[in-house]
């Protein structure tokens, strides 16, 4: 995973490049992002459980599948030097 990225697209231009599915209003006030971070709310895309995109808001971190509950501390890089012994991979 990135440590960082941008955003300048505005909501029209999501929704056309993504072929978005769901009836989501347009977030009020998206402005531009130039330095998102881990952890930092964003909207992101995903599938739905019928396989559509669509748009929700929220905490962009990753979360192992293995986890029982969510981490304290944010893990958002998967190191290759841990491949055989992480649970990341």
């Amino acid at each position: 995973m990135c440590g960082r990225y941008t955003n300048e697209m505005t909501w029209a231009e999501i929704h056309a490049l993504y072929s978005i599915h769901n009836p989501a209003p347009p977030p009020s006030n998206m402005p531009p992002q130039y330095n998102i971070a881990p952890t930092q709310s964003v909207y992101f895309a995903h599938k739905d459980k019928a396989g559509e995109l669509e748009v929700d808001y929220g905490r962009w971190w990753l979360v192992p599948f293995f986890a029982k509950e969510m981490p304290k501390a944010a893990m958002f890089n998967a190191r290759i030097e841990t491949v055989d012994t992480s649970g990341a991979f």
